[in-house]
């Protein structure tokens, strides 16, 4: 997944929930974005469940890179060294 994908992803949900909320709140929204109870429900599983989605995509991708950094001795393995003479 490329940084610039999960901005967008981030920034979409971001606008739907805020979609969502306004509803909640009864603020004034044009028909087309007025929903109704069950639609809001339905949304709202749809949101968290994609958000989550997103989020352990994201952890997964930072954990491997940050274990690609990690020394062997951190990871818990000791890194063998070898003398400049080569023993």
């Amino acid at each position: 997944m490329e940084p610039h994908n999960v901005v967008c992803d981030l920034e979409s949900l971001r606008r739907l929930y805020s979609l969502l909320q306004s509803n909640t709140n009864n603020e004034p929204l044009p028909q087309p974005f007025l929903l109704d109870e069950n639609t809001q429900f339905v949304l709202k599983r749809l949101l968290d469940s994609a958000t989550k989605e997103l989020l352990a995509t994201q952890s997964n991708i930072l954990a491997q890179v940050e274990q690609l950094r990690l020394p062997e001795k951190v990871r818990g393995t000791k890194v063998k060294r070898e003398s400049v003479d080569g023993t």
